[in-house]
């Protein structure tokens, strides 16, 4: 979630990030993804100050994404 509690960001086996609002459900954003065959995301951290969504997948790789 984000830190206004308003925004829910979620990831999936094959390596999407998606950020949906909390009050209607609607998806309002697909951040960048990570690899399809091996980026099982394992990791998803807010940054309160700087609105960054920071993801890590099995892909071994560590993605930081502007909210």
């Amino acid at each position: 979630m984000d830190h206004n509690h308003r925004k829910l960001i979620a990831g999936d086996h094959s390596g999407k990030v998606k950020v949906f609002d909390l009050f209607s459900g609607v998806m309002i954003n697909e951040l960048d993804s990570h690899d399809q065959t091996d980026g099982e995301i394992s990791f998803i951290g807010y940054g309160n100050e700087d609105q960054t969504v920071i993801t890590c997948a099995w892909d071994r790789f560590i993605k930081i994404h502007l909210d």
